[in-house]
């Protein structure tokens, strides 16, 4: 039930012309914590038992919802377009294309 409403999390905030790149590194990690976690996890319980390898896990995931809270913010997405738009970026551009670029930034709001 947490992996969808996670990715769409991921969706909402990434800016569209990036939007697929960052579901990617998302899922890259969280499937490759799945690996490891799992080596990890059965490797510490083998060591120094079940309790300590729950006490790691808890702390881990505790330690990487800190990071989101502080890292992750609603508007990331449109600071992106600023950027992308800056007059620095449109300077080499065609009047076509800040206008295409324009229209998919008013578009991107209303996601």
């Amino acid at each position: 039930m947490v992996y969808p409403a996670l990715l769409a999390a991921i969706g909402d905030v990434a800016n569209p012309t990036w939007r697929a790149r960052s579901v990617g590194i998302y899922r890259l990690w969280r499937d490759g914590g799945f690996a490891v976690g799992a080596l990890l996890s059965g490797l510490l319980a083998d060591l120094y038992g079940i309790p300590s390898a729950i006490a790691t896990v808890a702390a881990l995931t505790a330690a990487s919802g800190l990071v989101v809270a502080v890292r992750m913010r609603r508007n990331d997405h449109i600071i992106g377009w600023a950027l992308a738009l800056s007059p620095t970026r449109q300077h080499g551009m065609s009047p076509h294309e800040r206008t295409t670029v324009s229209d998919q930034r008013i578009g991107s709001h209303d996601r």
